[in-house]
Formats: structure tokens, C-alpha cells, sequence
């Protein structure tokens, strides 16, 4: 979606300790203070919690499938960005509305801390040329295109599906269907 290409920084760790305080959770906390940040005025006064400590996400699976959303997240060491390889894989079920593109079975690939396989463009202004003629295009994103042809854009019904997922200490693996993105 939309800021994908925005690098990481303090913004994203607000987040994190944001999303850390409102579902008490220790794991986000953790990606806060990889950050160094603390929550900035008016939201201190919301989420500040100096009581919870963080938690590495040493122990938590490599990889985890989000159905609902159409994400699967694939992981070699998420405890240590410096030697992680992350692979991101999306068939959204949602289609390609809002802030979500026409790139159903879309990856991204990133190995120690470096962007291997990206969606590309830049957000602009919401429906300047760029931003509609690219950023929301499958040809955007490391999905396929049919002779050419993309998926449909800006559609609710071009959704895809997470079929199959398996995570074990050996391999993970996802399986995503898009023929109805196209």
C-alpha cells in the first residue's frame, strides 16, 4: 500500500510503541526501542507506559500467515534485523481498493537490512498521474502480468486468497490464488 516507500525511522517506532501500549503488547514494544523513540505530544499522554518492558520476537515463528488481510510474513532471524531475511507475500482478499494496489501474489525481498525486491514508485498526490498510472498498477509490483496486461485496479472484486501455508523449523511456505484479480 501507500508508503511503502518512506524509510524506516522514528516515525515507524512511534507507531510501534503506540500499537505496543493499545494491545499491551511486549513484542511491538520491542520494534519501538530498536527505534529509540518515545511517544510524542498529544499521544504521551494516551499510550505512555514506562512500566512495559520490551520483548524480543526471538521466540515467536518465523512466519506467520494474516488471512484476513492476505499477508504472510517469512522471517530468518526478525530478533536480528542485521542477519534477517524477510520476505513479505500479499494476496489480499479485499481486492485493490484504498491503499492497496493491484498486485494480488506480490512479494518483496529484503536480506540484512538491505531491499532486494521492491514495490516500486513514490506516493504523491492521491490520483496524480504517477500515483494512478503506477503506484496502484501490478507492473508496480513483483507480480505477474497476463501478455502484458495487469490486474484490475481500484476494484473490490479483484481479490486474491492465501490457499495454502505451512511454517516448520526446515522451510516456510504460502501458496496465493489472484486469478480474480484479473
Amino acid at each position: 500500500g501507500d508508503g511503502h516507500d518512506a524509510p524506516l525511522g522514528s516515525g515507524a517506532g512511534q507507531l510501534m510503541y503506540t500499537l505496543a501500549s493499545f494491545f499491551d503488547n511486549p513484542y511491538f514494544r520491542w520494534h519501538a526501542d530498536q527505534y529509540g523513540v518515545e511517544p510524542a505530544p498529544p499521544m504521551i499522554f494516551n499510550v505512555h507506559r514506562p512500566d512495559m518492558e520490551g520483548r524480543s520476537p526471538a521466540d515467536l515463528p518465523h512466519a506467520q500467515v494474516f488471512p484476513s488481510n492476505g499477508w504472510v510474513a517469512m522471517h530468518s532471524n526478525m530478533a536480528g534485523p542485521d542477519d534477517n531475511i524477510l520476505l513479505l507475500f500479499k494476496s489480499n482478499p479485499r481486492g485493490s481498493v484504498s491503499h492497496d494496489h493491484a498486485s494480488q501474489n506480490a512479494f518483496v525481498l529484503e536480506a540484512y537490512r538491505q531491499p532486494l525486491a521492491i514495490s516500486s514508485g513514490y506516493r504523491q498526490i492521491h490520483g496524480s498521474p504517477h500515483h494512478r498510472n503506477w503506484m496502484q498498477q501490478t507492473k508496480a509490483h513483483n507480480s505477474i502480468l497476463v501478455d502484458g496486461i495487469g490486474q484490475v485496479a481500484r476494484s473490490h472484486e479483484a481479490g486474491g486468497a492465501i490457499t495454502a501455508f505451512d511454517n516448520s523449523e526446515e522451510f516456510a511456505y504460502a501458496i496465493g490464488n489472484a486469478t480474480e484479480a484479473y
